[in-house]
């Protein structure tokens, strides 16, 4: 643990190192450490490094010189923060956070330390800027007790402060009342993803709808949306819904495969069939994600259960896996059990 005002240092170095392979590989460990050893002096010493380390010392504590870059505007907002309150500064002259940084993302809660207001913004916009700290917390409440009651944006943006905290209950509050004074969808939504996670699929799969409504060009709602549809068993109203998004929001990989997802539950094998043949790729698919497989299984297993025209029971199942094995550019499952991968 690193204690308060403590301050730790080092040098790293990155190159290419080879080394005799048997002497590494070996059962001597401390052969194998002394090959590599003097290898790595070779390559660079210890002298050497120290050198450049206590070089760095004095650069990194140098006056600046000339701006290259402007970071964003947050490190000045804590700043300014810090100097309202008397508190030491988190970096010292060689390190410039200048109001120049600043930006309408920092600007309300400039307001709010200044002015102790949380200012109002267009409803139909996503806020540009998210703060979490209960040190900002503490602010907006009380802000929202003495001059920001009735502001939507104020509510909204507790309620996050309270659920990056834990407050759940408190964080549905906020948003109920955000809620009150400005039907948005970024409250609805919020409120959709606890729904979500209590277990009520249906009212959040309704918030979500509406909010999609007011806003179909925003990708990751739809993706939320279609997941919550399927997930409640609404994969047909998933399939009505679609003509709301924008051509540039259907087309997205994650899209096309919840439109995949949702047709097969419908018995729609055309549209699967497609989503395959078009090789769409699903940027935002994580290694060991089951999505494509699946989906390529149940596909197969639903098209051949039609031909042969009886259900398909886990032998044939097994066979039918077997005879149609996933593309490699589908496949990102993980586990490996004898010759197959195991879903």
């Amino acid at each position: 643990p690193i204690g308060p005002g403590e301050e730790w240092s080092w040098l790293e170095a990155y190159g290419l190192l080879e080394a005799d392979p048997e002497s590494v590989h070996g059962p001597d460990w401390m052969k194998a450490k002394r090959a590599v050893e003097d290898e790595l002096d070779n390559l660079i010493s210890y002298p050497d490094l120290l050198t450049e380390f206590e070089a760095g010392q004095e650069f990194s504590e140098a006056p600046l010189v000339e701006v290259l870059h402007q970071g964003s505007g947050w490190g000045a907002l804590e700043l300014r923060r810090r100097e309202r309150f008397g508190i030491t500064p988190f970096c010292d002259d060689s390190l410039i956070f200048s109001d120049e940084s600043l930006s309408q993302e920092q600007f309300p809660w400039i307001n709010l330390l200044e002015k102790g207001s949380f200012p109002a913004s267009d409803p139909g916009k996503p806020s540009l800027g998210f703060m979490v700290s209960i040190v900002w917390q503490d602010l907006l409440e009380r802000a929202v007790e003495i001059d920001s009651r009735g502001n939507w944006l104020a509510w909204f943006q507790l309620g996050l402060m309270r659920y990056h905290a834990g407050d759940v209950r408190g964080a549905r509050c906020a948003w109920e009342q955000s809620q009150k004074l400005e039907w948005t969808p970024w409250s609805a939504r919020n409120l959709a993803v606890l729904d979500w996670r209590e277990g009520r699929q249906d009212e959040a799969a309704d918030l979500l709808i509406r909010a999609c409504e007011e806003v179909p060009s925003l990708l990751p709602l739809a993706v939320e949306c279609g997941r919550c549809l399927i997930e409640a068993g609404r994969a047909e109203q998933w399939l009505n819904l679609l003509p709301i998004f924008p051509g540039s929001i259907r087309s997205a990989g994650r899209m096309r495969l919840l439109e995949a997802q949702a047709a097969l539950s419908q018995g729609d094998l055309e549209t699967v069939q497609r989503f395959f043949a078009d090789q769409v790729t699903v940027p935002d698919l994580r290694e060991g994600e089951v999505s494509l497989s699946d989906l390529w299984f149940a596909y197969h297993q639903q098209r051949i259960g039609i031909e042969v025209n009886m259900p398909v029971d886990d032998s044939i199942r097994a066979q039918i896996e077997s005879k149609n094995p996933v593309p490699e550019q589908l496949d990102f499952r993980m586990n490996i059990s004898g010759d197959e991968m195991v879903r």
